[in-house]
């Protein structure tokens, strides 16, 4: 990971610190999330030859999702997860479609418990995808804390 904080340092960002190997870094910047999740991409490319699609999310992002009402300290966090959307979803997103009663969205993060676990629920990755046109990644509730923590 070495060689993608340098290029990530020489792409101006600061603070840059990666989480184990899970593909998550974090970083300061005074880029727009949408920006700055494209010079992500870049110093990636630049820095392994692997192409990516990369997400961006502000601390507030994550504490928002922490903070939702539909959590509760007793949702399994592997059983949680928060869908990142590369942008805002439409203004008439229908979540009734893809799994009613068990998502909320959060700005532009998705909520989604999967309470008979991750397998067994609808892919909200794919849903938003093919309805709302929009690039996502997911991450369970266990790393969005471990994210979280890392921003201090």
């Amino acid at each position: 990971m070495a060689p993608l904080v340098a290029e990530l340092e020489r792409a101006g960002f600061c603070d840059v610190a990666t989480i184990a190997q899970t593909g998550n870094v974090l970083v300061t910047t005074e880029l727009a999330a949408p920006a700055a999740a494209r010079a992500v991409e870049a110093a990636v490319l630049a820095s392994s030859g692997t192409t990516t699609v990369a997400m961006s999310v502000t601390a507030a992002d994550l504490q928002r999702v922490l903070d939702a009402e539909s959590l509760s300290d007793e949702d399994d966090p592997s059983r949680v997860l928060a869908v990142v959307l590369d942008r805002d979803p439409p203004a008439d997103a229908d979540l009734g479609r893809l799994d009613p009663g068990r998502t909320e969205l959060v700005g532009r993060i998705l909520v989604q418990r999967c309470p008979d676990g991750v397998s067994k629920a609808p892919s909200a990755v794919a849903f938003v995808e093919r309805h709302w046109g929009l690039r996502a990644t997911a991450r369970n509730l266990r790393m969005i804390r471990r994210i979280a923590a890392g921003l201090g």
